[in-house]
């Protein structure tokens, strides 16, 4: 005959329970790690404010909906959003992202997809090749038409000149 008192079950339960803790203890620590990771880095995105889309307006340039016959020959890059894109050396494009793509400011290879050999704004998209990039498609919001190197040049110091025009409206005054 087997008998069990009441200490003996208190101590039972509380070894299971104690055992039991350090298990779930074990168990949550790479959760909390990866939890408070998301946290520190969704906090960093937080904290940096949206290019407003008026950065990457161009009243002087032909926006086109599509470009025909597209072949990559060479970009630029200009920040996360916008790039120079010549499909020959005589024909360029400003390319607009729908959304920031921070990994368009530090790699070399871009993929920019197309629709019968041409490429398409609201439609196709621009990704880029790394093996450390995450190659998520972005799409492309607008495209410009570009009659010469040096509107080029122009185009890209206007965008670098508006976007510092928007950080030091947003920088606390001294």
């Amino acid at each position: 005959m087997l008998v069990i008192s009441e200490m003996d079950c208190f101590l039972f339960n509380h070894a299971v329970f104690k055992e039991s803790r350090v298990k779930i203890k074990h168990a949550f620590n790479p959760v909390i790690i990866a939890t408070l990771f998301i946290a520190v880095v969704l906090s960093g995105c937080s904290s940096t404010p949206k290019i407003p889309d008026s950065v990457y307006l161009f009243d002087n340039l032909e926006q086109v909906k599509s470009v025909n016959n597209f072949r990559l020959d060479g970009w630029v890059k200009i920040d996360n959003r916008s790039l120079i894109v010549r499909s020959s050396p005589s024909k360029s494009y400003l390319m607009v992202l729908a959304y920031p793509n921070p990994d368009l400011r530090f790699n070399d290879a871009l993929m920019i997809s197309s629709t019968a050999g041409s490429v398409n704004a609201n439609f196709d998209t621009v990704s880029v090749v790394s093996k450390s990039a995450t190659n998520i498609p972005v799409p492309i919001s607008a495209i410009y038409k570009i009659s010469s190197r040096d509107e080029e040049k122009a185009v890209k110091a206007e965008i670098e000149n508006r976007t510092k025009l928007f950080q030091q409206q947003l920088a606390p005054a001294n």
